[in-house]
């Protein structure tokens, strides 16, 4: 009878904890999602950032080769 009731206490232990354990995985499961999300968002910011910068950098250094290239050959 002990035995029996022993076995039904950690069979329903068992269930509990696994019950738990699959709920808070889920959880973490939704909530790494939503870091995930939120870095590619913030990521997709920085790549639009630097992009910009480039940009004018570039346009910046084309300018002032073609400043140099008109200062030379007007000598």
């Amino acid at each position: 009878m002990q035995h029996e009731q022993k076995e039904d206490i950690l069979e329903f232990v068992k269930e509990k904890f696994g019950k738990r354990l699959t709920e808070e995985i889920a959880g973490m499961r939704v909530e790494m999602r939503q870091e995930i999300s939120e870095l590619r968002v913030e990521m997709h910011k920085n790549q639009a950032n630097s992009l910009k910068w480039m940009i004018g950098f570039w346009i910046t250094q084309i300018g002032v080769i073609k400043g140099l290239l008109i200062a030379f050959l007007k000598y």
